[in-house]
């Protein structure tokens, strides 16, 4: 049975009703993957998409890891006698980790807190009796009662009354939480460089006196100033009117108070501000805000990641991957529209060597005799000089090719890797690094996959984020997009086949063996032969897996083994055949969707999937983004003007602002400004956009462009 609490929260989140809720939960328990519930449950989910399942996965999870936390502290706290009724009350009501884990930490080592020494000393009842005025006696004749070997002065009985009720103080969950909210609403952060020279190439001059509100603080500015103090560049603290939260307690304390003991109340509860609150709500306020530029940090790049992945592949193409170089010459890859590998070669077109001559010959030759369309040139060493070289090349020649330039970071990693090795061992690094280049403009996300996401550098801050948060979205991104997408069975590589639903890395392995020593998999049945894929696997899944050369064309479609026969029925209901799918075209809308479901009794939304993959059995989710932006010329910033219209691709998009390809050495900038009165900031990577010159920097190279509307 599931958290009454959680699901009613959930339901609330999501906006949808609790049974739902439980029976997401009910399938995420059964070890069913977010992908297959999206696709292939949502009768019983009521078409819960994978964004909101995730967050009902994720939000479950914490909220399961929170109360397991509460749980130990409880216990720890009852071991160790610590445990009042106000401390019990704030951990139960408590409805965040990074809160839990600021009340704790003042109990959770071994050594004695003030109270609890006072408490053990027995002047507990002196503490509450102070706290409620209980003024049957004066305030010296009570402390009095209190004297013995251990407490000789009445100084020490009222400090010991002090230490308790300061204690008492800092676990009011009332003050806890409104000095919070003041704190989080009203307190600049202030930062300041200290005496030491760890910064000597003045990466974080900007926070080495820097004072602004927390609201108005940006994500990434926060993650600069942590790097820096973590670094011991700069001091950080936090400014706020301290006396105003004081007084809000005195207040609550010790109002209509008319006893000597009121100033023994208002001295405990500054110690306790001091002493108690202000560190734990402090690092709390402080904590959270770092939280939330980790989550959006760590939500940019895997947003950035899911972009990159889907980019448009350029069907149909034979593509010539170039790794620029000097030294060591230009490496050069012909690739077909398989991802096949046709040539490799290697030209010195550029210094020291200059083969000019020698180098235009060979490429013209590949171009003849692969029937080349687009060269898709590296972006790293050598990648300017190597254009200029096409550009003349086509230029001199009339040639009718287009010229890319694609991001080749992580090429040299994988092309270097065990599984790079396996699959070209004849090959150098820099050989496989021109065909990982090829490989990315033919199908982007089967040759991206293959690279650790951390290594393809469009995150924001990443090496500052807590590791297993960033692998955990990461790793899920992967997973959406690659079920988002499906793959083709047969030619699929280890590394794509490990992010679909229900594999892993051993079964991925057992699959590509499989088709190496046995054939290729001619239907989806023969999945079962295949060790380590079990019953359970081959349900999360098959619907993902295409397999082009099955003669049973529901094989090639995202309708699942289980609903054939039902698409069966639909086929004789629509009176069509299989050989109708994808030529016969008709109108897949509520109408037609209800009517077949009214008919046959099949639900609406396998209804649905299964009329649409009638309509469309071999659509590619990728295919609404933009085609890759190809030239024939590049710019110089020297001939640019202000105001100048162009057409740019999008490279890397941050909260501060987005990067564009534009056709010059550097990116140029769109600051966010430019961007954030878009409708949900609509803007992905390698999106096609019309800009306008907005500003030249010809000593730093740099351009700003803003959008053309």
């Amino acid at each position: 049975m599931f958290e009454k609490e959680i699901v009613g929260y959930l339901a609330q989140k999501i906006n949808t009703k609790e049974i739902y809720i439980e029976r997401t939960l009910e399938l995420l328990e059964q070890e069913n993957t977010i992908a297959f519930i999206a696709r292939y449950r949502k009768d019983y989910t009521n078409n819960l998409d994978e964004k909101e399942i995730k967050i009902i996965d994720d939000e479950y999870q914490y909220q399961k890891k929170l109360l397991k936390r509460k749980e130990f502290i409880i216990n720890t706290l009852k071991e160790k006698e610590l445990l009042s009724d106000e401390l019990l009350s704030l951990i139960k009501n408590t409805k965040k980790l990074i809160e839990l884990e600021a009340i704790y930490k003042p109990y959770s080592t071994n050594r004695k807190t003030k109270a609890s020494i006072a408490i053990a000393l027995g002047l507990d009842p002196l503490a509450k009796d102070i706290l409620q005025f209980k003024k049957d006696l004066p305030l010296i004749e009570k402390a009095k009662q209190y004297l013995n070997e251990t407490l000789d002065t009445v100084e020490k009985v009222i400090n010991g009354a002090k230490d308790i009720i300061a204690e008492i103080v800092s676990q009011d969950g009332e003050l806890r939480n409104f000095a919070f909210n003041n704190i989080s609403k009203r307190a600049k952060i202030l930062t300041n460089k200290k005496n030491n020279d760890l910064d000597s190439e003045k990466k974080y001059e900007l926070y080495y006196k820097f004072a602004k509100p927390i609201i108005y603080l940006q994500e990434y500015q926060l993650m600069a100033i942590d790097r820096a103090y973590n670094k011991d560049v700069i001091s950080v603290k936090l400014d706020y009117d301290k006396n105003f939260l004081i007084n809000k307690a005195i207040s609550k304390y010790t109002k209509n108070y008319i006893w000597e003991g009121k100033l023994i109340i208002e001295e405990a509860i500054k110690d306790s501000y001091k002493r108690l609150i202000f560190p734990s709500v402090e690092t709390q306020v402080y904590n959270e805000l770092l939280e939330k530029a980790h989550i959006k940090s760590t939500n940019i790049f895997a947003k950035n990641l899911q972009q990159l992945l889907l980019q448009k592949p350029l069907k149909n193409k034979v593509i010539l991957g170039w790794d620029p170089g000097f030294n060591s010459g230009c490496k050069l890859a012909v690739v077909n529209y398989n991802n096949e590998l046709l040539s490799i070669k290697v030209i010195f077109p550029l210094k020291p060597h200059n083969k000019i001559q020698d180098s235009e010959t060979i490429i013209l030759d590949l171009i003849n005799k692969f029937k080349i369309e687009i060269i898709a040139i590296g972006n790293g060493t050598g990648s300017w000089e190597s254009i200029e070289f096409i550009e003349n090349l086509i230029t001199k020649n009339n040639l009718k090719i287009h010229f890319l330039r694609t991001s080749e970071v992580g090429a040299s990693i994988y092309s270097a890797s065990e599984n790079a090795q396996l699959e070209f061992p004849e090959l150098s690094v820099e050989k496989r690094s021109a065909i990982s280049i090829a490989r990315r403009v033919v199908d982007p996300m089967a040759e991206l996959i293959k690279i650790n996401p951390q290594n393809i550098g469009i995150g924001q801050y990443q090496h500052d984020i807590k590791k297993s948060i960033l692998e955990k979205e990461l790793n899920y991104t992967l997973s959406f997009c690659t079920n988002k997408v499906g793959v083709n069975l047969n030619s699929a590589s280890v590394e794509l086949l490990s992010n679909i639903s229900g594999f892993n890395q051993r079964i991925a392995k057992q699959v590509v063996k499989y088709i190496q020593t046995k054939g290729m998999i001619l239907n989806r049945n023969d999945l079962l032969k295949i060790p380590y894929l079990t019953e359970k696997v081959f349900q999360q899944a098959a619907g993902f897996l295409r397999i082009s050369e099955s003669a049973n064309i529901f094989d090639q479609t995202k309708i699942h083994p289980e609903m054939y026969s039902k698409a069966e029925e639909i086929l004789k209901y629509l009176k069509l055949d299989k050989n109708s799918i994808g030529k016969v075209q008709f109108l897949v809308n509520d109408e037609i969707i209800n009517e077949v479901h009214n008919e046959l009794n099949i639900d609406f939304y396998t209804t649905k999937l299964i009329l649409e993959s009638f309509n469309e059995p071999f659509r590619d989710f990728r295919e609404q983004f933009s085609e890759p932006l190809l030239r024939n010329k590049s710019l110089k910033i020297e001939n640019l003007e202000i105001d100048n219209q162009l057409k740019a691709i999008i490279t890397n998009i941050t909260d501060f602002g987005v990067f564009a390809d534009i056709g010059l050495k550097n990116d140029a900038f769109i600051h966010i400004s430019e961007i954030k009165n878009l409708e949900n900031n609509a803007l992905y990577i390698s999106q096609v956009i019309d800009v306008k010159i907005a500003k030249i920097d010809l000593e730093k190279q740099k351009i700003n462009l803003s959008l053309v509307l």
